[in-house]
């Protein structure tokens, strides 16, 4: 059994779509979904940590904003926007986990400008 997976099934070679007998579309996230995702994605940072700091509120606010993105986008808008706090430091080489500000909002809509 072979199973295939793509964003872009009209990209793949006659041939190779020839030989997939079976295809299944998958849709993009809708508003639930997305939601759903960013808060599992979230949930061990939510609990008691402070290097995030994103109310219900923000979380919906997200949800709007992310209209057509996956699961992968979402999760690599979640990777770029904890970058952020850590870029704005100066000295790197000697950072301390307790100095580096908790990611917030504003921070998603920064990586929003880098994760189409």
């Amino acid at each position: 059994m072979i199973i295939g997976a793509t964003n872009r099934p009209n990209d793949l070679d006659e041939a190779v779509r020839r030989r997939l007998v079976k295809k299944l579309y998958i849709p993009l996230p809708n508003a639930d979904g997305r939601k759903q995702f960013l808060e599992r994605l979230l949930a061990k940072e939510l609990k008691g940590n402070k290097h995030i700091n994103l109310s219900a509120g923000d979380i919906e606010h997200l949800v709007k904003i992310t209209k057509g993105y996956s699961g992968a986008d979402l999760k690599n808008l979640s990777v770029e926007a904890a970058m952020i706090p850590l870029r704005s430091l100066m000295d790197i080489a000697s950072v301390d986990i307790n100095n580096i500000r908790p990611t917030n909002l504003a921070d998603f809509k920064e990586a929003l400008k880098m994760v189409k």
